[in-house]
């Protein structure tokens, strides 16, 4: 779990709010392919504007991207955890803060 929060957080990071961000790849990442199940070990991953636009087994063009060593991690592309708790001051926190 804390390696998916990992992730998640490194592309939040990576998406500057001026501009588009800059291309992410991670390398060496374990992807859960949520269609059949498969565990897709020791992949790289391209992330362009917030989309992932290719997931292989080798090495991908790496220049002017931010790269992000996997090893040990997992990627569950289109997960949403939505898991959360609320209380009446913590929602009016939130909305605050967008």
């Amino acid at each position: 779990m804390l390696g998916s929060l990992l992730l998640t957080t490194l592309l939040q990071v990576t998406a500057a709010p001026a501009g588009p961000p800059r291309p992410l790849v991670i390398r060496d990442v374990a992807v859960v392919d949520g269609r059949t199940g498969t565990l897709l070990r020791d992949r790289w991953v391209a992330v362009r504007e917030s989309r992932i636009v290719s997931i292989g087994p080798g090495p991908v063009d790496t220049v002017g991207s931010t790269v992000v060593d996997g090893r040990g991690l997992y990627l569950v592309p289109g997960l949403v955890d939505l898991h959360t708790h609320l209380d009446e001051d913590d929602l009016d926190l939130m909305l605050a803060n967008g």
